[in-house]
């Protein structure tokens, strides 16, 4: 993406702009930050059809929710067949919650043992994805990415400023 800054100072001079320059996308950028994030050789084509292969019912609302979002941010049909290259595994040795992800030059693996962990996965697949396609890169870095919640369970805070008890 090209941005182009101009001042709007009163005391600024309209004709001088300045432009800044493009930065490469980075796999640090994922939130929540994962605790084990190792880059591989290699990169993904985003180019090509992607195809969902999914061997678990666990999957099947992440996969759906996962084409639907990559539907709407790609050129290509979102397929799903026997044969794909975004593959869903179960993983029963993983924990509750927990996932591993693994972009290779050729497919690409969700693994989990829950249908939690694998729209964890899957969220973190489509940060990267986007993060490319807003760099204007089709070229998906290989890397392997293994997380798990710190906690067994999940907080919440209630701002009693803004929520008034009576």
């Amino acid at each position: 993406i090209h941005v182009t800054v101009t001042p709007i100072a009163l005391s600024a001079n309209a004709k001088k702009q300045i432009t800044v320059p493009k930065v490469e996308a980075k796999l640090d950028s994922l939130i929540p930050a994962p605790q084990s994030m190792k880059p591989q050789a290699g990169y993904f084509n985003l180019d090509t059809a992607i195809t969902f292969q999914a061997h678990s019912s666990y999957a099947q609302s992440a996969l759906v929710w996962l084409a639907d979002e990559l539907s709407q941010i790609t050129q290509h049909p979102i397929k799903k067949s026997t044969q794909g290259n975004v593959c869903f595994v179960t993983t029963q040795s993983l924990p509750q919650d927990a996932y591993k992800l693994e972009i290779q030059p050729n497919q690409i693996l969700l693994e989990a043992s829950s249908s939690s962990g694998f729209m964890y996965a899957a969220v973190s697949l489509l940060q990267l994805i986007s993060t490319q396609i807003d760099h204007d890169s089709q070229q998906l870095a290989c890397v392997l990415i293994q997380d798990k919640p710190r906690f067994d369970h999940r907080g919440m805070m209630l701002d009693c400023a803004r929520h008034f008890h009576s």
